[in-house]
């Protein structure tokens, strides 16, 4: 092969290149997929979401619903919809407790 390319070094060079692409080509084609496949399923926030109801069952919208990080005392809030529903995402990981008003 050294023959060769030394009589035809640029389509050896062109075969080499071509060669090298279709290596790298298939490399990302298989290891893509799987080095994204982890950073997918990791997260670092949480959510909290529940419905507030008044001892009689019923839904209470416009209420005031915090939560509160333990560690850091940190208070993240929200209001209940019409439905009573409340639904507070992005939470740093950690211990929270909830508490209803209004």
């Amino acid at each position: 092969m050294k023959m060769m390319c030394r009589s035809l070094p640029e389509k050896c060079l062109r075969e080499l290149c071509a060669d090298y692409a279709r290596m790298l080509g298939m490399l990302l084609a298989f290891a893509l997929p799987i080095g994204l496949t982890p950073a997918f399923a990791q997260t670092i926030t949480g959510s909290v979401r529940g419905t507030v109801t008044d001892p009689s069952g019923a839904v209470v919208p416009g209420a005031s619903v915090t939560a509160t990080n333990i560690a850091t005392n940190v208070k993240t809030r929200t209001v209940t919809n019409p439905e009573g529903v409340y639904n507070i995402q992005f939470l740093p990981i950690g211990s929270y407790t909830i508490t209803v008003t209004g």
